[in-house]
């Protein structure tokens, strides 16, 4: 098994990274979004909820098109194109002063994100053999907890340092990273 899994070693530590960058760029302002919605509109706790609401309903409807587009156009093209969208619209957020239009470009962006999930696992699974699939999908899944434990102090710290729409542009640095990491991804062959 060792031996296997150092065969693919570079493809296991692309969707790594993958993972902590993406996860680090989504988490450093999904943390901050509450915090900025209360003191850059002075929005109550149940409309920061329903916020919340929307972009989730979004990023649930978005799924199984996007695994179907995936199989039809090929999977890393689609990732790829749902992905570069979404450094534009999370760094949008330093130009918008409508909390109801950062709603539509949050669920549009979390929805975007969403899209990709079919595609990355459809990936990995197909960049392995059968007996790792398990194997690379918690080293996948443990990628992206790392970036999920990454990115909330990131953002907070330019919240609190700098301005406080900074985490956005950071998180849209993290995304174009994330697309230069999943530019290196092959896409190997399927049935």
């Amino acid at each position: 098994m060792r031996d296997i899994l150092g065969d693919y070693l570079p493809v296991l530590t692309k969707f790594f990274l993958y993972g902590i960058v993406i996860s680090s760029a989504l988490s450093c302002v999904n943390q901050i979004i509450p915090l900025y919605l209360d003191q850059g509109f002075a929005l109550s706790a149940s409309r920061i909820g329903l916020f919340f609401t929307v972009q989730s309903f979004f990023t649930l409807v978005t799924q199984i098109p996007s695994g179907a587009l995936a199989d039809r156009f090929g999977r890393k093209k689609m990732m790829l194109m749902y992905l570069s969208f979404i450094p534009f619209l999370i760094g949008s957020w330093h130009i918008f002063s409508s909390w109801r239009a950062l709603l539509v470009v949050n669920s549009v962006a979390f929805g975007l994100w969403s899209m990709t999930w079919p595609s990355v696992l459809s990936l990995l699974s197909d960049s392995v053999p059968d007996k790792l699939v398990g194997t690379v999908f918690g080293l996948n899944a443990t990628g992206n907890r790392l970036g999920m434990t990454l990115g909330p102090i990131v953002g907070s710290f330019f919240y609190v340092n700098y301005f406080l729409t900074s985490p956005f542009l950071v998180a849209a640095f993290l995304f174009i990273v994330a697309i230069g990491v999943a530019l290196t991804i092959k896409e190997p062959k399927h049935n």
